[in-house]
């Protein structure tokens, strides 16, 4: 999202986080755009999707927060630990290329 960018936040102006809305019916903007855009290009099956993170201290700071108060909960904390990790897939878990790719990144 480019106003969360801007503003080093992870969800839009909307308190909506784009990372979290990649489902038909619950797209924001953001996502919604990209998967028009994906979907334009007619690949029949996409062979590679790399997902990328990076955590900081404003998941902890503001982001949780916002997100408790704004479902009316209160918000107590939790670890959330710094740094870049790669979301596996749970059927083919691949933990050697994820090992790679960090490696990059730390590099």
């Amino acid at each position: 999202s480019p106003w969360g960018y801007e503003h080093i936040e992870r969800w839009n102006a909307d308190l909506k986080d784009p990372n979290r809305s990649f489902k038909k019916g619950n797209e924001t903007e953001e996502s919604a755009a990209l998967m028009s855009y994906l979907e334009s290009l007619n690949v029949k099956e996409w062979v590679c999707h790399l997902d990328l993170h990076e955590t900081t201290d404003t998941d902890e700071l503001e982001f949780m927060p916002a997100k408790h108060a704004e479902a009316g909960l209160a918000y107590s904390g939790e670890v959330i630990p710094d740094g870049f990790y790669l979301v596996g897939d749970s059927e083919n878990p691949n933990m050697e290329f994820h090992k790679a790719v960090i490696d990059g990144v730390e590099k």
